[in-house]
């Protein structure tokens, strides 16, 4: 696998990391071809929150002198926190106690699903826009599980109860920059939980060798739809040259209209969902999903999320 870009940091000149809380963070990215000069020493890592640096430092300079584009790295530090956006396997956050696994769900830095919405929610009156304004709160589409445990101690063989979510795809897709970089805990009926992080597990739906009876996050681009009686069926562009015919998201009618994928303005825009993929004759297809379980990227996010899978999936020793 390729070294993990940063794809973007968090410029604020006020903040600083132990003084001030996470919340307090202004989260405004930037990526390096639009740094500048005034952000020197005001950048920080979207995993670790540590101050990074841009690679060249002259923002003038659009490449390295190896012809390599611009990029952020991690400043070193041997005292440095763990960061899975530094070079090497990825890793997962471990917490000290019980409380400091709380803050991190509160703060959002950690995620925990204990399902998705099987039906449109009665508090759903948003209308998506596709301005420059970022919707800073997405409860409009999740409502509060039970408290799981989670073996994310320092300690081995000790786990820690924390507050989970029922919530939705849409809902990650909101902010869908930040959360890209969160650590997702999803908790199966069966009360195990999988790990996720977005930028390291999302898989593009034409990367796909075989059925995969296990769930996980992919996307694909919106072809077309077809309606039948007790369902619809979500067609999803296949490249040049794939392996197979044809992929399938079934969903239901009720998610199909009220996610807007009869909405003809909405054909080519990018699908996130979570789910196993079968094959089925020439190509593949889902289970049926249900309202949580499926959502279309905001228009905005397309470049973002395209740019970075291609650097980080496609760019292998």
């Amino acid at each position: 696998m390729a070294i993990r870009r940063i794809a973007y940091a968090y410029y604020d000149p006020d903040w600083i990391k132990g003084e001030h809380t996470l919340l307090a963070l202004k989260r405004n990215t930037v990526e390096p071809l639009a740094y500048s000069l005034h952000m020197k020493g005001c950048i920080f890592c979207p995993s670790c929150y540590e101050n990074i640096t841009r690679v060249p430092a002259d923002p003038d300079k659009g490449m390295t002198t190896n012809e390599v584009p611009a990029y952020y790295k991690h400043l070193k530090d041997d005292n440095a926190p763990f960061c899975s956006l530094r070079c090497g396997p990825i890793q997962y956050k471990k917490y000290s106690s019980q409380e400091d696994a709380k803050k991190a769900v509160e703060d959002e830095d950690l995620i925990v699903i204990s399902g998705f919405l099987e039906s449109r929610p009665d508090n759903n009156p948003r209308v998506d826009t596709e301005g420059n304004e970022i919707p800073i709160d997405s409860h409009f589409e999740r409502k509060n599980g039970e408290e799981v445990s989670l073996p994310i101690s320092r300690h081995h063989g000790e786990s820690f109860k924390v507050p989970s979510q029922i919530t939705s795809v849409q809902s990650l897709c909101v902010n869908f920059d930040h959360n890209y970089y969160r650590e997702i805990y999803l908790v199966g009926e069966d009360g195990r939980a999988k790990r996720y992080r977005l930028c390291d597990s999302i898989k593009e739906i034409n990367d796909i060798t075989g059925g995969l009876p296990e769930p996980a996050f992919y996307f694909g681009k919106f072809w077309k739809i077809e309606r039948f009686s007790g369902h619809s069926n979500v067609w999803l562009k296949i490249s040049h040259g794939a392996s197979f015919k044809d992929f399938r998201i079934r969903i239901t009618n009720d998610t199909a209209d009220g996610r807007g994928f009869f909405n003809e303005n909405n054909f080519g825009r990018i699908v996130i969902f979570y789910s196993q993929v079968d094959e089925v004759g020439m190509g593949y297809m889902t289970p049926q999903l249900g309202w949580g379980q499926v959502a279309l990227l905001p228009a905005k996010y397309d470049e973002f999320l395209i740019k970075d899978y291609t650097l980080s999936h496609h760019d292998e020793d």
